[in-house]
């Protein structure tokens, strides 16, 4: 079973280290979402972090969650579903933009300025691309993964439990378990 372990010292700049009057806005910033979001304990908003939830939509955060500074989860319509396990930290700029289904598992660390997108624009010729229905997928990104700075993940991936995705990757095809990809687009590297 996987567990976290904490440092010996108390780091104040770290995300995982936000004061009171922090953690109870981001207290009341969740329960203003009612029933279209469920979370666990300890989450952490960092500042101009934000969720917008369409009415069809359903967020489910688990335990300890952090949502860095200025990252952004957007669920849009038709009917988004996205489940972010305990432990989880997206960091710094980083978006979730699902219209279908996102899930990360527990323990994954995204870095700072990711992007993980569920979906892509229809690309018939002879129509607006800005006219056409969105291309709805699924992203599963298993547990205890590493996503490196500015890594996409895009619609129709499964990254397996254990992965490491080198910085500035576009992951655009499934990653087995316990391997580090990078690249664009990403590519075997080697087994962990």
């Amino acid at each position: 079973m996987l567990t976290v372990t904490r440092d010996n010292y108390h780091d104040s700049a770290s995300s995982h280290s936000l004061p009171l009057w922090l953690r109870l806005k981001s207290l009341l910033y969740l329960r203003s979402f009612g029933s279209k979001l469920t979370y666990g304990t300890g989450i952490r908003i960092g500042k101009g972090a934000s969720i917008k939830i369409t009415e069809t939509g359903k967020l489910d955060l688990g335990s300890r969650v952090i949502l860095d500074d200025y990252s952004f989860v957007q669920l849009t319509k038709p009917q988004p579903r996205v489940s972010i396990g305990d432990y989880v930290v997206l960091g710094r700029f980083s978006i979730i933009a699902a219209k279908n289904i996102v899930n990360i598992g527990r323990y994954t660390q995204i870095a700072p300025f990711c992007q993980i997108i569920d979906q892509m624009h229809g690309l018939q010729k002879g129509e607006l691309i800005a006219n056409q229905q969105s291309v709805l997928g699924t992203v599963d990104i298993g547990q205890d993964c590493w996503i490196g700075v500015g890594v996409t993940v895009l619609s129709n991936v499964s990254i397996g439990d254990g992965v490491i995705i080198g910085a500035g990757s576009v992951v655009s095809k499934d990653v087995p378990s316990n391997e580090i990809w990078a690249g664009v687009p990403a590519k075997f590297i080697r087994k962990r």
